[in-house]
């Protein structure tokens, strides 16, 4: 090789030798720029409570949620109430959301972490199938309609770990949510994981819904009519913790039996909210009807429509709707020989109750304007026969 060819040579190794350290300087200037995120909060500028309109989608469907005044509502179901505690724990969840590691993510690498865009409107999945790969986006504005925060959540990312589920119980172990894999704004060149799973972000409206809409306590008695208008059975008691009868015949219908119809209804959790009730056969223009009076005046009125099959005889559901009548007493009635000091106190104390049974009625009358599905345990209990609720017969002694 003679010497110019050397020099030449050598000239092109020196060069491809400083760009290729300029690449690597670059890549690493890039790296280094995003990664001095890692640690610090996603959404520095993020206020939750400047929130007031939520939009969710996912491969199955979409959900929208909007606060008009002080009140959050589904917009999917008829604009009924949304799920306070949850809508805040994903608010501050997001709010407190920090950078636990950024990497490059190349097109083709989106669907392994669960990043593809879903489709939006009519298009978000036309026959009900998840996308292969698909992620939830999460899109918040406030109150003038200004984005505030777009994300798309992919992956979940887990921690195996050993917990006891409640106290005195054996540990088990199991994969706890600890981060999420996604996408933030429109970067779609930066995967990041986060601190938190933030599995309250579901694309189900009735994933959103309040989910307690009766409270029916100290009832003392309930009535039931079949569709017919027929009286089915009545059981009644004259004080809380009494023997239950059937009406004021004296005859005594099975304890459990009659408790069973009253227990379920103390914290009555719906499954969904009907939207349209004019397009499903709900049944209720034939119910039957149950009415439960309580020792507070109060009387609910529940009528009862057709039964949605579930896989499993607890999984049933049923058409509801109800209505709320009567007010409290303004004053607690004394017992006979009480003591003044007693009577004070106690009076103090149904005052309080009163206020808060007085918000409560307020609240259960603004739902009954809705129809819902109820799950099976408040409502089987209902659906037997005046026969159904009578002692089980004990088989007859073998001679």
């Amino acid at each position: 090789m003679s010497r110019k060819h050397f020099l030449i040579l050598l000239a092109v190794l020196v060069v491809l030798g400083a760009a290729g350290a300029w690449i690597t300087w670059a890549d690493r200037s890039d790296w280094q720029k995003v990664d001095m995120r890692v640690g610090q909060k996603m959404l520095p500028a993020f206020k939750a409570v400047d929130v007031a309109e939520i939009a969710l989608r996912d491969g199955r469907g979409e959900v929208h949620l909007r606060k008009t005044g002080t009140e959050w509502t589904v917009q999917e179901r008829a604009d009924f109430p949304v799920d306070v505690s949850r809508l805040s724990e994903m608010l501050n969840k997001t709010s407190d959301l920090k950078i636990v590691q950024t990497e490059k993510l190349e097109a083709a690498q989106r669907a392994g972490f669960q990043l593809v865009e879903p489709p939006a409107g009519k298009a978000a999945s036309a026959n009900g199938a998840e996308v292969a790969g698909g992620g939830t986006v999460v899109e918040m504005k406030d109150a003038a309609g200004k984005p505030m925060a777009r994300l798309l959540l992919g992956k979940i990312v887990t921690k195996r770990v050993t917990e006891s589920p409640e106290p005195g119980q054996p540990p088990r172990e199991f994969d706890k949510p600890v981060g999420r894999h996604l996408m933030a704004g429109s970067d779609a060149a930066n995967m990041l994981v986060v601190s938190d799973a933030l599995v309250q972000a579901e694309a189900k409206p009735d994933a959103w819904l309040a989910k307690e809409v009766l409270h029916i306590d100290r009832t003392k008695s309930i009535t039931v009519n079949g569709p017919d208008g027929a009286e089915r059975w009545i059981v009644s008691r004259i004080e809380e913790g009494n023997w239950w009868n059937f009406g004021e015949t004296g005859t005594r219908p099975d304890q459990q039996k009659a408790q069973d119809s009253v227990s379920p209804l103390y914290a009555v959790n719906i499954v969904d909210v009907v939207p349209d009730v004019a397009a499903v056969k709900t049944g209720l223009d034939k119910p039957l009807i149950a009415t439960a009076r309580t020792f507070d005046n109060l009387t609910y009125t529940l009528k009862i429509g057709n039964k949605i099959e579930g896989a499993k005889p607890e999984d049933n559901r049923y058409y509801v709707s109800f209505s709320i009548a009567g007010d409290p007493p303004k004053e607690r009635t004394p017992e006979k020989n009480e003591k003044k000091e007693d009577t004070e106190k106690k009076a103090k104390e149904y005052a309080d109750y009163r206020v808060k049974l007085l918000e409560q009625v307020a609240r259960e009358k603004k739902y009954s304007k809705w129809t819902f599905l109820f799950p099976a345990r408040p409502v089987e209990p209902l659906l037997r026969s005046h026969a159904e609720m009578m002692p089980d017969k004990k088989p007859a002694a073998k001679k």
